[in-house]
């Protein structure tokens, strides 16, 4: 099953009215995920993390720089950033980033 499958399948969608927003959004997580690592490409362990920040990116659609909103009576709060679990399941795939060094002998 493909990620773009996977997600539409968590978000209940069957038609492809949204295939193109909801393969930007994924693009757009993979970079995400990726400059968080310090990866050049996702592994398939990966994948779950990028179809749950899918999910929150999708669900955000139309509030973005909003941290909540009330609306008769029903009211919502947004975290900034990643969620807690999902930054401490990305510290897991993260690499360190080796600048040059050099040293003066003297």
């Amino acid at each position: 099953m493909s990620q773009i499958e996977r997600l539409k399948l968590r978000l209940g969608i069957a038609d492809t009215a949204q295939d193109e927003l909801l393969q930007a959004i994924l693009e757009d997580v993979e970079g995400e995920i990726l400059a968080s690592t310090n990866r050049k490409e996702l592994t398939a362990a990966m994948h779950p993390l990028q179809i749950k920040i899918a999910i929150i990116q999708y669900n955000k659609q139309g509030s973005e720089g909003m941290s909540s909103d009330s609306q008769g009576g029903k009211s919502q709060s947004w975290v900034d950033g990643f969620p807690k679990d999902i930054q401490d399941a990305l510290v897991g795939f993260r690499r360190l980033r080796v600048s040059n060094y050099a040293s003066k002998k003297s």
